[in-house]
C-alpha cells in the first residue's frame, strides 16, 4: 500500500477554547492540499451541497440520486451517505454524520442534534496508528483517514471538532483487501501474536468492535482496520476517552470479540459467520461482497442468532 505522508501545515486558523481540546487532532488530520482541492471542486456545485451536506428536506430521493449520478457518485454503504467518485480518486467521501434515519428511499433523513459520531473515526483512527507505531505492531494496520472542513461551516466562531463541520474522506484499499471468503480462510490460521496484537489495541485505543468485516486481512498479511467509527461517543460529553466506565466496557468488548475469532476454526461457525458479516456495512463501503448478500431481514436476524447458538 502506498505510503501517505500527512501534511500539518494546513491548520485551521481560528478555534474557539472548545475547539481547542481537540486541535491536536484536526491539526493532524487535515487533508493535503492535493486532495483537498479535488475535494474544493465537488463542494463548488450547489446541487451537490444542496443534497448531502444541507440535506435540502424539499428535494426528493429521486432528486438526490440524479445528482449523486451526475457526479458519478457511488453509493457504497446501506444506511449511510458514504460514496466513491471518480472525481475523487484513491478516497472514499463519508459525509456523515451516521446519526441519521433511514427513509424509504434507502437515502438519509438528518437527526437535528449535532453529534460527534463521523468525526470518531479520525480521532480514534490517530490512536490506533499511534499505538501501531508506539509498540511497534508488525502485523496490524490502521487505513488512513482525513478530515475536511465544509466551507462556510464555523467560519467565525465554531471551530469545534463534530460533524456540522467536518467530512471524513477514507484511504480507499478494497483493491489490497482479501475477499470475505478469502478473509474468513485467512481467519483459521491467524496466530496468537497476530491476536495479542489487537489485544494491544483493544487495551491502550479502546476499540470495541473487532467484529471480523472490519478487521480485514490484506494481501500483504496483514489485518486493516477499517472502521474506526466510536458508537458509544455521539455526544460531546462522552467524545474521545471522556467517559472512562465506556473506555473499560468497550476494552472488555473488544476482548471479548477477539477471542471469538479464533471460532472461525470451526466449519459450521465459520460457513455462519460468513453469511452474517458480509452482510454488514464495512464489507459494503469497501465495495467488497458476495453476489447473495442478504439484507437485514428475518433471515439475517436467523443467522444471527444461528451464529450466538454457535459460541
Amino acid at each position: 500500500m502506498k505510503k501517505i505522508i500527512l501534511v500539518t501545515s494546513l491548520c485551521l486558523s481560528v478555534f474557539t477554547s472548545d475547539a481547542c481540546e481537540y486541535k491536536h487532532i484536526i491539526d493532524r488530520a487535515i487533508s493535503p492540499a492535493s486532495l483537498k482541492a479535488r475535494v474544493d471542486q465537488l463542494f463548488q456545485n450547489q446541487d451537490f451541497v444542496d443534497a448531502f451536506i444541507e440535506r435540502k428536506n424539499k428535494m426528493s430521493n429521486a432528486q438526490r440520486r440524479a445528482v449523486a449520478q451526475k457526479y458519478q457518485m457511488q453509493k457504497i454503504a446501506r444506511w449511510n451517505y458514504i460514496f466513491r467518485t471518480p472525481l475523487i480518486p484513491g478516497y472514499i467521501l463519508k459525509l456523515g454524520p451516521i446519526h441519521w434515519t433511514n427513509s424509504f428511499g434507502g437515502f438519509l433523513v438528518r437527526a437535528k442534534e449535532v453529534t460527534n459520531k463521523n468525526v470518531s473515526r479520525v480521532a480514534y483512527q490517530q490512536l490506533i496508528a499511534d499505538v501501531v507505531e508506539k509498540e511497534p505492531l508488525k502485523h496490524v494496520c490502521v487505513v488512513q483517514k482525513y478530515l475536511y472542513e465544509i466551507p462556510g461551516r464555523g467560519d467565525s466562531k465554531d471551530k469545534r471538532l463534530c460533524d456540522d463541520n467536518f467530512i471524513v474522506l477514507v484511504e480507499d484499499i478494497a483493491d489490497i483487501l482479501l475477499s470475505p471468503e478469502e478473509n474468513i480462510e485467512q481467519y483459521k490460521y491467524v496466530t496468537e501474536e497476530l491476536l495479542d496484537e489487537l489485544r494491544i489495541i483493544a487495551r491502550q485505543a479502546y476499540v470495541a468492535d473487532f467484529k471480523m468485516p472490519n478487521c480485514v486481512f490484506g494481501k500483504d498479511g496483514k489485518i486493516y482496520l477499517i472502521d474506526t467509527e466510536q458508537t458509544n461517543r455521539a455526544h460531546e460529553a462522552d467524545f474521545f476517552l471522556k467517559n472512562s466506565h465506556q473506555m473499560a466496557a468497550d476494552t472488555a468488548e473488544g476482548l471479548r470479540l477477539i477471542g471469538r475469532l479464533l471460532k472461525v476454526r470451526d466449519d459450521d461457525y465459520c460457513k455462519a459467520m460468513l453469511r452474517v458479516e458480509c452482510a454488514s456495512a464495512p464489507y459494503y463501503e469497501m465495495g467488497i461482497e458476495p453476489d447473495d448478500t442478504p439484507t437485514l431481514s428475518a433471515a439475517f436476524i436467523a443467522l444471527t442468532d444461528k451464529l450466538r447458538e454457535l459460541e
